[in-house]
């Protein structure tokens, strides 16, 4: 009940789906669903319930809608085997630059003579 007249009040609600889209709608139903049921089960408090839902919460999956013009962000796991026109692989591991992106040049030593042509 608490998540619900929070999401009610001053239209939060209608706010998030403006700004994030009809897609936020499903979320935020998903999510009541998963506030519901929690309550049923009997969860001492409000701790316990964000300790479930940062454990154990819900996971949400969808088709995507290939005649609108969007951008799906997935783990490499998730998008195993969708075949995509573009793919980025971004590597949020490692430095931005390193000196393993410099190139690796080989030395020139001049022997003295040079090409002057045909």
């Amino acid at each position: 009940e608490f998540y619900a007249a929070a999401l009610a009040r001053d239209g939060l609600r209608r706010k998030m789906t403006a700004r994030l889209g009809p897609e936020a709608g499903d979320i935020l139903d998903e999510f009541l669903s998963f506030c519901l049921a929690e309550e049923r089960t009997g969860l001492p408090g409000l701790e316990s319930f964000l300790s479930t839902l940062e454990n154990a919460g819900p996971e949400i999956k969808r088709e995507m809608d290939q005649t609108r013009d969007e951008v799906r962000v997935m783990t490499v796991h998730a998008a195993k085997g969708l075949e995509a026109p573009v793919v980025f692989l971004v590597d949020g591991g490692s430095a931005p630059f390193s000196d393993q992106h410099l190139p690796r040049l080989m030395p020139f030593e001049s022997s003295g003579t040079q090409w002057k042509g045909k």
